[in-house]
């Protein structure tokens, strides 16, 4: 049946020589790709074409070793014919492609098997077979025993040169013939063993020859590979180390910046080494296509990362080191691998690198910022200037973390302990005056008095990260200057500097965040004068006032004030307590009666207003009382500049009159002053 996946080529391999007494194995391969990494999966029959002779094989799933006899000296092709799949079939002698794929088959000989070696590594067991065929049983006799001298010698194969020597019993063999004479012991059945040793990689073609009495040539061949111990990475850059795993590493270089990242085709020293990077290499050792893999160790669970080199060929102009030229995109302690195919069907064992770090930012960028905004006002829908206010919005800049590659990339694992930013690499100027009001003068913005909060660092844990301001206290100072009309507030807060620990600073500084709209007004407090009969009580009016560019109109908005007679007003007339200042909640001598005042309206003004009323002292008592405020005490953006010394520092003050006549109604204006 066809398989149902379509083949792409059959693959045949054998060691080229034989001896009719002993049967060879041939392996067969039905590939279903280029490179053979896939095989059929279902059967396929054939012929295995022995020279002349063909016997019927079927390739299970797609790979099969046959035991196969050829019992006549000479050399003859092996071939595949009748394939229940057609396909183009590809031959390997000793893994070396051969388009005759021829195998020589010998009626005597050497039957060497050397084991897969590690270079470098001595006292590896070999052995050697010397075998006659006896042509009436087919069977295989011992063509030597006990001491005899066997000439050795090597083949580079590939690579197809190389500078060291096959050891064989210690011995250095020769690199060609006649060899190097070396004496082994055989035993009854023509077996003898001896050591290999190779200090190098590669597969290499070990030979044999020995001359009997007779004058029969004996002679074989065995191709082995010698591998490496292992292939190590690491790198000798000043730093790398980072033996903890974690962010208390020093830093080692900015993610993207390119280092020598470094792969060791190691040789055998001990069997305790764990340390490889100071073992000898072995300078034969190549291979292409090698992947190049990363693992991040710290943040935990964070961003493997992207290789600038994910694929290497190892070559032997490496002479065993192969310098990879290599960057990583992520912040962070990361381990280095790779990834080699077989070598010559060998696998080979790999060493991660140490941790590598600590990789840290190129450079941070403003990617995103909330401005704020005002609005939490400290009166009814506005503040006071001298009231202070805050955020309804707090402001915030959101920096983000950069590599050095381009164009560059988020570094997502500038995050938890490798954040080297704090509160205090934010240099920011603290702002004086607002951002664009001019005051009074028309030529100075007015001022303002700031109180900064605690500001924290908020993490998005993507590479990016929010500077956030706490609640941080405004004023707008209560003074000439900023007597003007109403208006929305703006301030600036300029980013001048933002660099961390490492010395990673922010491109494209400064950067303002400009938080705005806290209705601002300018206020007073004023009291009224009262005029009225000693028979019923007398109400003065008090009232808050804002100055509206051109005059000051009482603020209707003001429900926020909050007044009492004691603290926020004192009293005063000749006739109590020889004229001094009295508590607002006093009694207040007039004549022979006396008056006391209460207040209404007052918790809080009712549209800016509150009234204090004086109670009746009785028929002929005639008399005044003097108010005045104490608003210095909690409410001082509601003094008044009534001296007119440009001084916004004085309390308002009003009299409240008994058994005084307000006058006529047609006077205009009058102004009384005591």
């Amino acid at each position: 049946a066809s398989p149902s996946n379509a083949i792409d080529h059959y693959e045949i391999y054998h060691d080229g020589s034989g001896i009719t007494c002993l049967s060879e194995d041939i392996n067969i391969k039905a590939c279903t790709n280029t490179d053979c990494s896939s095989v059929a999966s279902e059967d396929i029959t054939s012929t295995l074409n022995l020279g002349p002779l063909g016997q019927a094989v079927t390739i299970n799933n797609g790979d099969i070793t046959s035991n196969v006899n050829y019992t006549t000296a000479g050399t003859i092709a092996i071939s595949l014919s009748n394939l229940s799949t057609s396909a183009p079939v590809n031959c390997f002698v000793n893994n070396i492609a051969d388009l005759d794929c021829e195998m020589t088959f010998s009626e005597s000989g050497f039957v060497i098997d050397v084991p897969t070696l590690t270079a470098c590594k001595p006292n590896e067991t070999a052995t050697i077979r010397a075998v006659q065929s006896d042509n009436d049983t087919n069977t295989c006799g011992a063509a030597l025993i006990g001491n005899q001298t066997v000439n050795f010698w090597s083949n580079y194969i590939s690579p197809d040169s190389g500078s060291n020597d096959v050891l064989i019993n210690t011995i250095a063999s020769a690199d060609s013939t006649p060899g190097t004479g070396v004496s082994l012991s055989f035993d009854i059945d023509g077996l003898a063993t001896f050591t290999v040793q190779y200090d190098d990689a590669g597969q290499i073609q070990l030979n044999a020859e020995h001359t009997m009495l007779s004058g029969l040539l004996l002679e074989g061949e065995s191709t082995f590979i010698s591998k490496p111990l292992l292939l190590t990475v690491y790198t000798d850059e000043t730093n790398y180390e980072c033996i903890s795993g974690d962010a208390s590493c020093s830093r080692f270089i900015k993610a993207g910046e390119n280092f020598d990242l470094k792969v060791k085709s190691a040789c055998w020293v001990d069997d305790a080494d764990t340390d490889f990077t100071d073992n000898p290499a072995t300078p034969n050792f190549e291979m292409n296509s090698i992947a190049v893999l990363s693992s991040v160790v710290a943040p935990a669970g964070g961003s493997n990362g992207s290789l600038d080199v994910k694929n290497f060929n190892f070559s032997t102009s490496d002479s065993g080191v192969h310098t990879i030229d290599q960057a990583i995109s992520e912040v962070g302690v990361f381990n280095f691998m790779i990834s080699p195919s077989n070598y010559f069907g060998e696998s080979l064992t790999t060493q991660n690198s140490p941790n590598i770090g600590r990789f840290y930012p190129d450079h941070f960028e403003v990617t995103n910022s909330e401005n704020g905004a005002f609005g939490n006002n400290a009166c009814t829908g506005f503040s006071y200037s001298g009231q202070s206010f805050t955020y309804d919005i707090n402001p915030q800049l959101q920096i983000t973390a950069y590599n050095t590659a381009t164009p560059d990339v988020v570094t997502q694992n500038y995050t938890d302990d490798f954040i080297k930013l704090t509160t205090a690499d934010f240099i920011y100027t603290l702002p004086t005056t607002d951002a664009n009001q001019l005051g009074a003068d028309n030529a100075s913005l007015v001022r303002i008095n700031r109180f900064a909060d605690t500001t924290t660092i908020i993490d998005n844990a993507d590479g990016s990260l929010e500077f956030a301001f706490g609640d941080d206290s405004y004023t707008y100072l209560h003074e000439s200057n900023s007597q003007i009309a109403p208006f929305s507030n703006a301030v600036n807060l300029q980013f001048t500097s933002i660099t961390d620990s490492d010395n990673v600073q922010t491109q494209a500084l400064p950067s303002t965040l400009q938080p705005s709209d806290e209705p601002i007004r300018f206020g007073r407090l004023t009291i009224a004068n009262a005029h009225g009969s000693e028979l019923v009580p007398l109400p003065v009016a008090v009232q808050a006032e804002f100055f509206n560019g051109n005059n000051w109109q009482a603020n209707t908005l003001d429900q926020c004030t909050l007044l009492n007679m004691s603290p926020d007003f004192q009293l005063s007339n000749p006739e109590t307590n020889i004229g001094s200042l009295q508590a607002g909640t006093a009694t207040m001598t007039i004549d022979a009666g006396t008056t006391l005042a209460t207040l209404t309206n007052n918790n809080p003004l009712a549209n800016g207003v509150a009234t204090i009323t004086f109670s009746a002292p009785g028929e002929d008592n005639q008399g005044y009382v003097d108010i005045q405020s104490q608003t210095s005490l909690n409410f001082g953006w509601l003094l008044g500049d009534y001296d007119n010394d440009g001084s916004y520092d004085d309390e308002a003050t009003g009299r409240a009159s008994f058994g005084l006549f307000a006058g006529s109604g047609n006077i205009i204006f009058r102004r009384e002053n005591f």
